[in-house]
């Protein structure tokens, strides 16, 4: 019996299954600024930026877009892990190419684990709900689940409760968004401005942080927060996500400084429970993805399908 060879391992139907997995993560206004590459000969799985697709106005530093390409890995990678293929990444590796952000490579094999598999199931069902939360309180063994979800993924969630710390979260949210507002060629994404209440009841907040601040730092921050949103999901909760804060410079210092912690902020949520929100519109996966045929051939895809900027009739997370 002949061995396995490395080009056995991940097949073009895997890889497109993994894909559609990959782009219903969120992004900055529903952006959605990735392409896949799959080359067959080394079974790797390539995430890169689409440059077209960038918000320049509401994202010159490149930071959403770096989220929301961490956030797409880490539904690739579930993906993959379901199916029976762990895959192994190297973050930014190499120089010489600044759309290329992620590599997925085959790692040992092994079967996905009973989380692995409730958070994949989780992947079609996690929305963005703007709607005010019930009064129902977030309870302890969620909060727990949650704090876990970004701690195993080398991140960290300051959990902030009670009326006064949550007003003041939410009035540097809506600071940040009158900033925003300002800037020429903005589209804001959020009119109805956050309050801080909901229905008569304190809703929980969270910052997502990580240690530093660089470009690894964001693509690790959407790694984790991907799997903080299909946690909070799983656990039958929903939540919003708030970029304003971290959009403007000097209203993420304001939030870290409330925080009182090292590291630096990366999202803030809202979780609580209520009614599920309505799915942001994707692209196909047909314009997201390349196919390597050789690492001497050419890459072949629909390159410039769908690869226009999004329109403003749905920009949500």
């Amino acid at each position: 019996m002949s061995a396995v060879t490395v080009h056995d391992l991940v097949t073009e139907t895997m890889f497109t299954d993994a894909v559609a997995s990959a782009i219903a993560a969120p992004s900055l206004h529903n952006s959605q600024p990735w392409r896949f590459r799959f080359d067959r000969e080394t079974d790797t799985v390539q995430v890169r930026a689409d440059r077209a697709r960038a918000v320049r106005v509401a994202d010159p530093s490149g930071w959403g877009m770096r989220v929301a390409l961490g956030a797409a890995t880490y539904n690739l990678t579930l993906a993959f892990a379901v199916a029976g293929q762990p895959m192994e990444i190297a973050w930014l590796p190499t120089n010489t190419d600044p759309d290329l952000h992620a590599v997925l490579s085959p790692g040992p094999e092994r079967p996905a684990t009973a989380e692995q598999e409730r958070l994949y199931r989780a992947v079609p069902h996690r929305r963005s709900n703007r709607a005010p939360f019930r009064p129902q309180p977030v309870p302890l063994h969620a909060r727990t689940e949650i704090l876990r979800a970004a701690r195993e993924e080398w991140a960290w969630v300051e959990l902030v409760t009670g009326v006064a710390p949550v007003a003041a979260v939410a009035q540097i949210t809506q600071a940040a968004q009158q900033v925003l507002d300002r800037e020429p060629g903005y589209h804001p994404e959020l009119r109805a401005a956050w309050t801080g209440r909901d229905d008569g009841a304190d809703p929980l907040v969270a910052v997502l942080g990580t240690a530093g601040d660089l470009a690894a730092d964001h693509l690790r921050a959407g790694y984790a927060l991907q799997r903080v949103l299909l946690t909070i999901t799983d656990l039958g909760l929903s939540s919003s996500m708030f970029s304003q804060p971290i959009e403007v410079p000097s209203a993420r210092e304001q939030l870290r400084l409330a925080l009182g912690r090292y590291g630096t902020p990366q999202m803030v949520l809202r979780v609580g429970y209520g009614e599920p929100g309505r799915r942001a519109a994707r692209r196909p996966v047909a314009s997201v993805i390349d196919l390597q045929r050789s690492r001497r051939g050419p890459a072949t895809g629909p390159d410039g399908v769908g690869s226009k900027a999004p329109s403003a009739a749905d920009q949500r997370l």
